[in-house]
């Protein structure tokens, strides 16, 4: 977990091809118990009530996570940000979770203020859809999913976006679940796990 002398990396969210990260030392936290850092060098392209995906190192094992800029500065040592993490940690090394493809499930949802996204996969952390809309890396949105009686509603971060023919991107989120105490993260695994399920029963001949 962060804490004070915790090395975080901030990822340009201007730049979706590639990692863009701008290095920075957390100092402390402030009175809000949110954290304050200090840039090695540069200005990164960071606003103030952004959305971001911050990286740092747990276990010599390289993580991810959301987090939200509450305030930038210019000081005498540096350029600081106060930031605060959003949601849980995940590898940023590889997927930790099996994501199961939902084209033939025909799975639906409302991302942001977009409804009807296509979603072309799914696990029990996070969904994969087709947008209109250009979202940044780390942006947060609003998330419906209804699948089979089930009501997934919660609020997800862009963890990765890849433009597709005709103007539309292909993005991956992840649930933000500390928001509504995991229900969200709890119904996507939910929708996951039937789909997986009914799946095998028409590749063992009994859907």
């Amino acid at each position: 977990m962060i804490k004070a002398g915790t090395e975080v990396h901030f990822r340009d969210p201007g730049v979706t091809t590639e990692r863009i990260l701008h290095h920075a030392c957390v100092d402390g936290a402030d009175e809000d118990q949110r954290w304050i850092a200090t840039f090695s060098a540069g200005s990164p392209p960071l606003e103030a009530g952004q959305d971001v995906l911050i990286y740092f190192e747990i276990k010599h094992e390289f993580m991810q996570q959301p987090a939200h800029v509450h305030a930038l500065d210019d000081t005498e040592t540096g350029k600081i940000v106060i930031f605060e993490p959003l949601g849980d940690p995940v590898s940023a090394e590889s997927r930790q979770h099996y994501r199961v493809s939902t084209i033939t499930a025909k799975i639906a949802a409302d991302v942001g203020t977009e409804n009807g996204c296509k979603v072309v996969d799914i696990s029990s952390t996070g969904f994969a859809a087709v947008v209109e809309q250009k979202l940044a890396i780390g942006e947060t949105v609003s998330v419906r999913i209804d699948y089979d009686g089930r009501h997934c509603e919660g609020t997800a971060s862009v963890q990765s976006t890849r433009q597709k023919p005709g103007g539309q991107y292909r993005y991956g989120f992840l649930s933000v679940s500390h928001k509504d105490g995991g229900a969200f993260q709890e119904a996507l695994n939910e929708i996951s796990l039937d789909v997986q399920r009914t799946q095998l029963r028409r590749l063992s001949g009994l859907g």
